[in-house]
């Protein structure tokens, strides 16, 4: 993760509430922040339940 994104500014940035509401309709994120760890390990869940929704629908990878 980039050192800039691990700042407390940005770490501020994200709890403004009228940034989250704007970036969620417009770029379809939840604005969060964390570590790399933290996001590495989303990541990871994030794959394993996608997986299992395209094994579970018979879709092949290409």
């Amino acid at each position: 993760m980039n050192t800039k994104l691990r700042s407390p500014r940005i770490a501020t940035a994200l709890a403004v509430a009228a940034l989250c509401i704007t970036l969620a309709p417009t770029a379809g994120i939840e604005p969060a922040g964390g570590s790399s760890a933290q996001f590495s390990g989303f990541i990871q869940t994030e794959m394993a339940k996608w997986a299992k929704v395209a094994r579970n629908a018979g879709i092949q990878p290409e």
